[in-house]
């Protein structure tokens, strides 16, 4: 530390110190390769933005990798339940978590800090790594994270000086908007985790198996949240999110060129087009004219 020694950069760097990077968001982690200088932090870690609020915190799975938090107060799931390598996973339930991050509130045998959803370990010749969805509840910077859950993609580089490096991409779960005041998953509603391209980038494709379905059932503000989990697989994800019955076109994209469809729509109703065979670096684009006054939205959906 050269300059601007102050609590907040303080905290900030011991952070560092302890193994942890600055934390993109997944809004971030899409412009890395166009926009270098556009990516956007986690916004509420301590490490990636959050030090900035008077109360801040380092994420929960690191909080638990270091056994500031037990065991006890974390729910470990996986779709096959309960196994010899997890004896104490299960596939679903219904789970109360406190907030992490509240210093009247110090991790205890008596309650549920967070869900850790294990994924696959990597071993390569410099590091073994280790993949994750973490679910948390954050009351501190300022109020803004306790509108509801936090769902992180999480990874540890195990080795060095502190035992690992740890890194996490949060998911911005209303992907809509530039927005990273809505990445949580709200009281009433429920949210599929995909893998996110993180993933993808490097080649887990066995990771597509694994798709959790959380729902947010209530939620005590800056106190507590109530979520159930459950697991689904590809025929359940076409069944909740793709209504085959309103499907209008479906479009097969030519591997080596350029395919281009000019349909004609009616928007009395929302117009579904699937799409398939278009790789994973491919480039779509879609022109939405009208021939009337009135404003016509479309929507991207990765998967």
């Amino acid at each position: 530390m050269t300059n601007n020694v102050k609590f907040t950069v303080t905290r900030h760097e011991v952070g560092h110190n302890f193994g942890h990077w600055h934390h993109l968001s997944m809004n971030g982690y899409r412009n890395l390769l166009d926009c270098p200088s556009c990516q956007k932090h986690d916004g509420f870690d301590m490490m990636s933005g959050g030090n900035k609020y008077q109360n801040s915190h380092f994420a929960l799975a690191s909080k638990w990798f270091y056994q500031w938090v037990p065991d006890s107060s974390i729910v470990m799931m996986q779709p096959e339940g309960s196994t010899k390598e997890c004896p104490s996973c299960v596939n679903h339930g219904s789970y109360l978590l406190k907030p992490f991050d509240q210093y009247n509130l110090p991790p205890n045998h008596e309650f549920i800090m967070g869900i850790k959803i294990p994924l696959l370990g990597q071993n390569n010749d410099e590091t073994k790594s280790m993949f994750s969805y973490w679910l948390s509840y954050r009351s501190g910077v300022d109020g803004y994270a306790s509108i509801g859950l936090s769902v992180h993609l999480v990874w540890f580089d195990l080795g060095g000086l502190f035992g690992s490096y740890y890194d996490s991409l949060s998911y911005d779960i209303h992907g809509d908007t530039e927005s990273l005041f809505d990445s949580f998953v709200l009281p009433g509603t429920c949210y599929v985790i995909e893998p996110n391209l993180k993933l993808l980038d490097m080649g887990f494709h066995s990771v597509k198996d694994i798709l959790p379905k959380v729902c947010v059932d209530s939620l005590i503000y800056g106190e507590e949240i109530q979520v159930s989990v459950s697991f689904l697989n590809e025929t359940h994800i076409e069944r909740e999110w793709i209504d085959l019955d309103i499907v209008k076109d479906e479009i097969t994209c030519a591997a080596d060129n350029t395919t281009q469809v000019n349909t004609t729509l009616t928007l009395e109703s929302p117009y579904l087009i699937k799409m398939s065979g278009a790789g994973d670096r491919s480039t779509v684009s879609a022109i939405l004219c009208t021939n009337n006054d009135f404003n016509v939205t479309g929507y991207l959906y990765d998967r």
